[in-house]
């Protein structure tokens, strides 16, 4: 067994609770959604329509599948059998990306604009509204960074005068707006 220097483990134990924490609220937030329409919204269709209760539900079932199938296994993967930080970030963006351009984007659309347009009208509307908003924040965040970590390194790798230029001792240069600082004041 490999020694592991303690400060390591313990990043490691913090992005492992990170993870585990994302597991259990991406699967709360469709357990809510699917409590939000089996006893609220099915009940409601005159007063959305059924054509967008039709669409929750259809988003609901997306986003079950998704994260049963093909998000709950990356980020498990992540969790369990990425031995490389460099693997664990990337199953770990993977999972939450096939659940959130296909179902938890939509919903928190669709929930959004219910209570927009309508007002909340029972607790439970408002508890699967905040629980939406909080998985797609941060589904958000995880997706970004992981785009963010893909886009720079693709930047480094087709443009690497950048990296060339601090090497070779020429000091950077940071532009925000008209206003050029070099490396002192930064």
């Amino acid at each position: 067994m490999a020694i592991v220097h303690p400060k390591v483990r313990d990043v490691m134990n913090k992005i492992s609770i990170f993870i585990i924490f994302l597991m259990v609220w991406i699967g709360l937030d469709y357990i809510l959604a699917i409590i939000n329409y089996a006893v609220w919204m099915r009940q409601h269709t005159d007063l959305f329509g059924a054509p967008f209760v039709r669409l929750y539900l259809a988003f609901i079932i997306v986003g079950i599948l998704m994260y049963a199938l093909v998000g709950f296994t990356f980020m498990f993967r992540s969790l369990k059998y990425a031995m490389v930080k460099r693997d664990q970030r990337n199953d770990l963006v993977l999972g939450v990306a096939s659940v959130y351009f296909p179902a938890t984007l939509p919903m928190f659309v669709i929930v959004y604009n219910q209570i927009f347009f309508y007002g909340t009208f029972s607790l439970l509307q408002a508890v699967s509204f905040l629980v939406t908003c909080v998985s797609c924040g941060l589904c958000s965040t995880v997706v970004w960074f992981g785009y963010m970590w893909v886009a720079s390194s693709w930047l480094e790798k087709h443009f690497p005068q950048g990296t060339q230029k601090a090497i070779d001792g020429v000091p950077y240069l940071l532009v925000v707006g008209n206003t050029v600082f070099d490396d002192s004041v930064i």
